[in-house]
């Protein structure tokens, strides 16, 4: 049996790799998504729970500064929270996401998962 795997890089969960991978406002446009199935403050306090600070985050990601923490790290944190308290697990939002993802990937094919995904729609169209 032939079986076809397709993994995201670095064994990153679908969230995590989508965040590290999407732009600052692609970023803020999945948090406002985040915030519109939430609460702002619920989304915000998940994520200062896993990044360890007790500060409060301004509404807009670019305001974002935590001492000792890069940005890389403070997206590695929201994909991890938005896997771990199921963001986007609504069809709605899934919806929702799927359409920036689309938007982000149009404007960057070489990012890590456009790269899966081309590859994921080669197999799937059988090109």
């Amino acid at each position: 049996m032939n079986v076809s795997i397709y993994e995201w890089s670095g064994s990153l969960s679908t969230e995590e790799r989508i965040f590290a991978d999407m732009s600052d406002s692609g970023v803020q446009e999945l948090l406002n998504l985040a915030y519109e199935g939430s609460t702002k403050d619920a989304v915000k306090q998940s994520i200062c729970r896993l990044l360890g600070i007790s500060q409060s985050l301004d509404d807009d990601y670019l305001q974002w500064s935590i001492e000792g923490k890069s940005q890389n790290d403070i997206r590695n944190v929201i994909g991890v929270t938005a896997k771990k308290v199921g963001w986007y697990k609504r069809i709605d939002l899934g919806e929702q996401v799927g359409l920036v993802v689309a938007d982000e990937l149009r404007g960057n094919a070489n990012i890590p998962s456009a790269t899966t995904l081309n590859t994921l729609e080669s197999w799937v169209y059988g090109n």
